[in-house]
Formats: C-alpha cells, sequence, structure tokens
C-alpha cells in the first residue's frame, strides 16, 4: 500500500459496497441511508442522473454510483440502497448495492494510492485505502466525485 498520512485523528466511515468493491464515505457527510424508492427521470440530465426523489418534502437528485466510476450496470436487489450525502448546500442520493457498517480509523491508518494507480479512470475520487478486518476498503472523497459542472447541475432547481 502507498504512503501513510502522518495525523492521528479518529474519523468515522460508512462502507458500502459496488459489486465486489467495498467503498467508504466519511460518515460526518452522510444524511441517512434509504431503501430504494421510485425514481422520477428528468430528461437531459447526464447518464449517471437517475433522476429525483421526494424524500420528506425534499426534492434529492438520485446518482447511480455504478455508472459514475463507469462500472458495469447491476439489476436492484433488496439490499439495495440510497446514501443520502450533503454536498456544499444541497444534498444528493448515492445509489449503493449494499450498506455494510459504522467503522472508525486513525488518519495514519489510511494510505495514499500509489501514483500510478493515479492514471486509471475514477482515480480522481479516491481518497486512499484502508484495511479494515483484512479486506481492504476504498475511502471516497465526496468533494470529488462530481465535477463542478455537475455540482451545479444536481443543485440548480432541485434543493
Amino acid at each position: 500500500m502507498g504512503k501513510k498520512i502522518a495525523s492521528t485523528a479518529i474519523n468515522q466511515y460508512v462502507s458500502f459496497a459496488l459489486g465486489k468493491e467495498v467503498f467508504a464515505l466519511d460518515v460526518m457527510k452522510i444524511k441517512g441511508v434509504e431503501r430504494l424508492s421510485d425514481i422520477t427521470a428528468i430528461p437531459k440530465y447526464p447518464d449517471f442522473i437517475e433522476g429525483v426523489i421526494n424524500l420528506r418534502n425534499e426534492i434529492i437528485p438520485i446518482v447511480d454510483l455504478r455508472k459514475r466510476f463507469g462500472m458495469a450496470a447491476a439489476e436492484p436487489t433488496k439490499e439495495t440502497r440510497i446514501v443520502l450525502v450533503e454536498l456544499e448546500a444541497f444534498s444528493v442520493g448515492l445509489i449503493v448495492d449494499r450498506v455494510f457498517e459504522v467503522f472508525q480509523l486513525l488518519d495514519n491508518e489510511i494510505g495514499h494510492m500509489p501514483q500510478i494507480s493515479r492514471s486509471t479512470v475514477g482515480s480522481q475520487f479516491i481518497k486512499g485505502v484502508a484495511e479494515v478486518r483484512d479486506r481492504l476498503i476504498i475511502l471516497l472523497d465526496l468533494n470529488s466525485i462530481f465535477s463542478e459542472e455537475e455540482a451545479q447541475t444536481l443543485s440548480g432547481g432541485v434543493r
């Protein structure tokens, strides 16, 4: 694994699956986890934006993380979930295959991705990797998942 981050601050993460890979997001950015519900498609949005849902009187755009990361599509199952996250001044729902658990990591337990990996598609979304219970988990940088233009599309008119 790559070079470790020096700080020893403790952070909590929520882990989830996309296919066989396990990813995690900072728990402080997560507003909740919901079962997959009916999504209303919005014409002319990027392909990875499935549409919107009305959740407790808030219209929330829904993003299929598999599509966003260029992964093969999968049929929803009873374990498919929407992870609600807070991006700047608006919320977004992220469709994931399965949510696992909340876990803690010290900053110095997070390894940076090796430079050679940074040239691969999707590596710009990765904050680092960590080994938790003998499994490598990819830690995502929520602020890098969407470009500024995509964030404007997601927030424009659907707050």
